[in-house]
């Protein structure tokens, strides 16, 4: 199963490669209702939490892919980084 963030860029392709591929999906939005402008580090924690592993293509720069590796890190959780 992929499970994304539902952001625009490679949440999008990734989405669209599972449906391509018949791969069940889960897309994960923030909750700005509930935890405002921190809903997309929420997201993501929740993301790391239900994730088996977590596959991370990443600029080097965005802050919350970066948040979302060290998370994975700190509590053990598998993890690959792509740098694009």
């Amino acid at each position: 199963m992929l499970i994304t963030g539902g952001a625009v860029g490679v949440d999008t392709i990734a989405e669209r490669y599972a449906d391509r591929k018949h791969i069940k999906k889960q897309i994960i939005f923030p909750d700005y209702g509930r935890y405002g402008k921190s809903a997309p580090l929420y997201r993501n924690k929740l993301i790391v939490d239900t994730a088996d592993i977590v596959i991370a293509i990443w600029d080097g720069v965005s802050g919350g892919t970066n948040f979302t590796v060290k998370y994975a890190q700190q509590i053990g959780k598998p993890f690959e980084v792509h740098i694009v």
